[in-house]
């Protein structure tokens, strides 16, 4: 396994993730562990954007839009 060193991290930041760690009932070790671990269990984001946003909002349930008909293009401008 690898080991990682982390510098620079602020006080506070490391007295809440000490204090997370605690709630939960184990070292901060572990708990950095297990956040790293989530996180890189997510991936990268979807090639499939639409689908990523659809499951993401499904619960919302569904608008139906009026699409407006298509007008018909403008004529090419003349430059002469």
């Amino acid at each position: 396994m690898t080991q990682l060193t982390i510098r620079n991290i602020d006080d506070a930041t490391r007295l809440k993730l000490r204090t997370r760690a605690a709630a939960k009932g184990r070292s901060l070790e572990a708990e950095l562990r297990d956040i790293i671990t989530r996180a890189a269990a997510e991936g990268l984001p979807s090639k499939h954007v639409g689908r990523s946003v659809r499951q993401r909002f499904e619960h919302v349930g569904g608008v139906e839009l009026d699409i407006p008909p298509r007008s018909k293009a403008r004529d090419v401008p003349n430059f002469k």
